[in-house]
């Protein structure tokens, strides 16, 4: 038979205590001892009881959640959006909503800032700030921490750092390490590698960079440089052929970023030798497993990060549960033989 679940009736009959009295202690409020307060949480310990979160929910105020993501690069940010709806359906039962609010650039600060200052003007109760530009928001941190708003965000948080409940990201650095240790198996040693990066002002990215370079140098490899695209494909494009000229394109290319997706193409059709490691996967990439130039993906599970991101912010909100300050997701390597796994996701 399975075990009947403790109720607040169980422990009242254990101690001799009113359900009240006993409501009021395991949710901290005034009017009971802390001799009391203490032998009933240890006996509710002891019951194993657990308290019915859909009921408490259903006795307090709902929960808005305000979402500020970027529009662009959907290979990353439809699978992030749709971890954040699914999350949010997991939560319907316990009144809490999302709305979201739509960054046309992720590359103006003007942007970020009119969509961030809507949203808090709206008086949501907590923020998931997708993607933070690196710059120009301190202000306006500073103004939403003084309303004690919670701020999660996907993505490392720069500098605003203190005004952050916490941050969910890939494990940017690991995640440079494994591209160069991928490449160390098929370039030579001594072999030129390069990095495109969106900005090396994102921390995520400046992450990457360190990562790559140190590894790549440990492996006998010869870091190149590291180059900034904006996340924009026809500028990952150019800065691929001028580094080609004469005959001198890089041994393995390191492609940080869900924003140059279509290079491996033009390598293909240029008819290179480089090697190439790539970020996520995308349709546009999907093709590109079947050529000799692809070692593989660093698959960074953006949906997933959208799930813990909403999770951490309920659980502050709802449950008072404090998250972790820095919430780290470990890459993961994308194959063709594997390749499946991640397109289902």
């Amino acid at each position: 038979m399975p075990k009947q679940r403790v109720t607040i009736k169980d422990i009242s009959g254990e101690l001799g205590v009113s359900c009240a009295i006993i409501t009021r202690a395991l949710n901290d409020r005034p009017g009971v001892s802390d001799a009391l307060r203490r032998r009933i949480t240890e006996t509710a310990r002891r019951l194993g009881y657990q308290p019915n979160s859909v009921a408490r929910s259903m006795a307090r105020s709902p929960i808005r959640i305000g979402i500020v993501i970027p529009c662009q690069w959907q290979s990353f940010y439809s699978s992030l959006e749709k971890g954040i709806a699914a999350e949010l359906d997991s939560l319907l039962d316990y009144k809490v909503t999302g709305e979201f609010y739509r960054v046309e650039n992720p590359y103006s600060a003007d942007d970020y800032i009119s969509k961030l200052e809507a949203c808090a003007n709206d008086g949501v109760d907590g923020i998931l700030l997708a993607d933070i530009y690196p710059v120009g928001l301190d202000d306006l941190f500073g103004r939403i921490s003084e309303k004690k708003t919670p701020i999660v965000t996907i993505g490392l948080p720069g500098k605003n750092t203190e005004s952050v409940l916490s941050s969910v990201s890939v494990d940017s650095y690991c995640s440079g390490v494994m591209a160069a240790q991928m490449l160390s198996k098929s370039v030579d040693a001594g072999g030129r590698v390069v990095i495109f990066v969106g900005s090396r002002e994102n921390e995520e990215h400046s992450l990457k960079i360190s990562g790559f370079t140190a590894e790549a140098k440990r492996q006998g490899l010869r870091p190149e440089g590291a180059y900034e695209t904006n996340d924009d494909a026809a500028v990952a494009e150019r800065i691929f052929e001028n580094l080609s000229q004469s005959g001198k394109a890089p041994d393995g290319i390191y492609l940080a970023t869900s924003g140059a997706q279509t290079l491996p193409e033009l390598i293909f059709r240029m008819g290179v030798g480089t090697r190439i490691v790539t970020t996520d996967v995308s349709d546009e990439l999907v093709s590109a497993f079947r050529h000799k130039n692809m070692v593989c993906s660093i698959f960074q599970d953006p949906e997933k990060q959208g799930r813990l991101a909403v999770r951490a912010l309920y659980e502050s909100l709802a449950e008072h549960i404090e998250p972790e300050r820095k919430i780290l997701i470990p890459p993961s390597i994308v194959i063709e033989a594997n390749l499946a796994q991640f397109i289902e996701k």
